[in-house]
C-alpha cells in the first residue's frame, strides 16, 4: 500500500472538531492541532496482519511537539506504539495502554543528531520487536513488544502543554506499508493529554472516536 496523498478520496480521516483538524492539503496529509496538551492519530486505510514495514515522510510546518508514526493500533484505540521526533531532535518510542494507571511508557529514547523539519521515518515490525530508521539510517531495535497480529498503523502528532508553543501543524507524505490487507473505513481520535514537566506524554484520558 502506497499513498502520496494526491487523491483526497484515498481513505484517510477528514474532519475538524474545533481542537484538531485532519485534512488533505497540497498533496500531503495534514494534522493541525490548535490547543495545547492534545494528541491525535490517523490510521491508514489498511489493516496489517503479521510482519510489516511502515514508512512516511514528515514535514513540520510552524509546529512544536512530537510527530511521527503510530503502529500496532487496536481498533478501540486502547493500545498502540508511537515512534516520534520531538522539536529538539529527541526521539522516543512509546507504548500507550489505556488500561494502565500511567498509560504512556517510554521504551526507548535517544538524541542522535540535529535534524531539519523534513525527515523520513521507518519501522520494520516482526515477532516481538521493531527496528527503527531515520532518513534511511538504522537507529535501534526495540524488543519485548506485543507479538504481531491484526492491527492498524498510521501517523501521529501531539501538541505540548500550555506555557510552551502549543500549535502543531504536521504534514505527512509518501506513506508506504508493506504487508497490508483488508481495506477498512477510517476514524481518528483526539485526547486531552496530561504531561510531565519535560513536556512528554505520560498519561491521557481517552475520549472516544471522533464522529
Amino acid at each position: 500500500f502506497f499513498d502520496d496523498f494526491s487523491d483526497p478520496d484515498s481513505g484517510w480521516y477528514i474532519g475538524d472538531d474545533g481542537n484538531i483538524r485532519w485534512q488533505y492539503l497540497n498533496d500531503q496529509y495534514r494534522i493541525e492541532i490548535y490547543q495545547g496538551s492534545w494528541w491525535t492519530g490517523a490510521p491508514a486505510p489498511r489493516y496489517v496482519n503479521g510482519s510489516y514495514t511502515l514508512q512516511v515522510e514528515v514535514n513540520k510546518w510552524g509546529s512544536y511537539g512530537p510527530v511521527g508514526l503510530m503502529f500496532d493500533l487496536a481498533d478501540d484505540w486502547s493500545e498502540f506504539y508511537v515512534f516520534v521526533v520531538h522539536p529538539d531532535s529527541f526521539f522516543r518510542v512509546m507504548h500507550y495502554a489505556e488500561s494502565q494507571p500511567e498509560p504512556w511508557t517510554t521504551l526507548a529514547a535517544w538524541n542522535p543528531s540535529i535534524i531539519a523539519n523534513n525527515f523520513q521515518l521507518k519501522v520494520d515490525r516482526s515477532d516481538t520487536q521493531a527496528s527503527l530508521y531515520l532518513n534511511g539510517q538504522f537507529i535501534t531495535t526495540v524488543t519485548g513488544l506485543m507479538p504481531v497480529s491484526t492491527k492498524r498503523v498510521g501517523v501521529f502528532a501531539s501538541s505540548f502543554l500550555p506555557g510552551y508553543p502549543t500549535y502543531m501543524d504536521a504534514r505527512f507524505d509518501n506513506f508506504r506499508l508493506c504487508g497490508a490487507a483488508n481495506p477498512q473505513a477510517e476514524q481518528a481520535i483526539g485526547t486531552d493529554l496530561s504531561l510531565d514537566q519535560s513536556g512528554y506524554p505520560m498519561r491521557s484520558d481517552h475520549v472516544g472516536l471522533m464522529p
